[in-house]
């Protein structure tokens, strides 16, 4: 499943973790939130640290840490509800692994991603 997100295009879900939640929690309701799909038995496919310390246009003030961590998991979407638009995204669509590079213009490492998760 991938979401539409205003000026970001098509990606996989995902955000930031809210004050007291486990990863896994973000993860659920993450997937709720932008694809209104309830998932069950998340299993992390890996990490990694975004460093912007030598980004000279980072903002201290924003709202990114100055070092943080994208965690990524794959889920079993366990019950697909309808799409209602309330929150930042604006469509879902289902899209085969191999349509994925046609699909996101972002970076390759979503790609990677996704050939991981359908490894597990």
């Amino acid at each position: 499943m991938l979401v539409l997100i205003a000026n970001r295009g098509f990606n996989l879900p995902g955000r930031h973790i809210e004050n007291g939640e486990l990863p896994e929690e973000t993860l659920e309701r993450e997937c709720f939130e932008e694809g209104y799909v309830t998932c069950d038995s998340p299993s992390l496919i890996g990490m990694i640290r975004v460093s912007h310390e030598e980004n000279p246009l980072f903002n201290h003030r924003g709202k990114y840490p100055l070092i943080g961590y994208q965690l990524f998991y794959r889920t079993n979407v366990i019950d697909c509800l309808p799409f209602r638009r309330e929150n930042e995204s604006t469509t879902r669509i289902w899209v085969e692994p191999d349509e994925i590079p046609y699909v996101i213009e972002d970076h390759e490492l979503t790609h990677y991603i996704v050939d991981e998760a359908m490894t597990v």
